[in-house]
């Protein structure tokens, strides 16, 4: 019996058992490797930031480098955060895509594939659960909102700082900054949606054998398949934030608008005051 439990690594060990029942070899992944490439390119980006702030006098070099340290300290910190907070999405959902091709085939026992999917999916939760601490911290939405209300107000203060003839390197150094914050926080919402359409595709190879010749003449597979369809329905691996937003590739659409509405409002009541 494949049992979930709370570290990240002992969920990558889980899903190793989960690679062994579908005959998967799970080097081929590669997730440490990439977790690593991924903190790698975040470490080398964030010492870079540093780097450029100082070369083009940013004021905050001045400071003790204490709190310089502290400060590259904490973006490292919510880095590593982020990333495995994505890859505990991204490692189901490369588990769900062989999965599906392992139900494909014409002689997979059904109710083995079920208490399969049950298994892993059991996995992906408990694994978030341990990072739900982490997401009420760093991810709730009025953080995305304050960010990219903060990033778009920067934005507009850039384009206006370039016309006035602003240090060329200063606005290539802050949108960067502003770029690289903007994928690290959505990162998860993404790989989380793709797992969501992972399970779609699951449901949609399943609905295909149910209009299949052999399958027909055989009630009791067809009754086996419906009910797999009827537990994926009732466990789709869809994840929200506050149980009310979507976490998947709509949160960055939902987060922009709200953003954007907040940054009229604030224009309009800054030009009222002007006036």
């Amino acid at each position: 019996m494949l049992v979930a439990k709370n570290t990240f690594h002992d969920y990558l060990t889980d899903l190793y058992s989960f690679d062994a029942e579908i005959e998967v070899n799970s080097s081929t992944y590669r997730v440490e490797t990439k977790i690593i490439v991924w903190f790698l390119i975040a470490f080398v980006f964030i010492i870079s930031m540093g780097i450029i702030n100082c070369f083009v006098g940013i004021p905050f070099c001045k400071l003790s480098i204490y709190v310089q340290l502290v400060f590259y300290g904490v973006l490292v910190g919510l880095a590593i955060v982020h990333i495995v907070y994505t890859f505990v999405f991204y490692s189901g959902y490369l588990r769900l895509k062989n999965f599906t091709s392992f139900v494909k085939d014409d002689g997979t026992d059904i109710i083995s594939c079920q208490y399969l999917y049950k298994s892993v999916a059991g996995m992906i939760e408990n694994a978030k659960k341990s990072f739900d601490v982490v997401e009420r911290l760093f991810m709730y939405v009025p953080t995305w909102v304050i960010l990219l209300c903060f990033t778009l107000q920067l934005i507009f203060t850039l384009v206006a700082n370039t016309v006035d003839g602003a240090p060329f390197g200063v606005t290539v150094m802050i949108s960067l900054v502003v770029g690289q914050r903007l994928l690290m926080l959505f990162s998860p919402a993404v790989t989380a949606g793709l797992l969501a359409r992972q399970v779609e595709q699951l449901k949609l190879v399943l609905y295909n054998k149910l209009l299949k010749g052999k399958i027909l003449s055989d009630k009791s597979r067809m009754k086996d398949i419906k009910r797999f369809v009827a537990y994926i329905d009732g466990r789709p691996l869809r994840f929200k934030v506050w149980r009310v937003v979507p976490l998947d590739w709509r949160l960055p659409v939902i987060v922009l608008n709200i953003a954007v509405t907040y940054l009229i409002v604030m224009i309009q009541f800054t030009h009222n005051q002007n006036h």
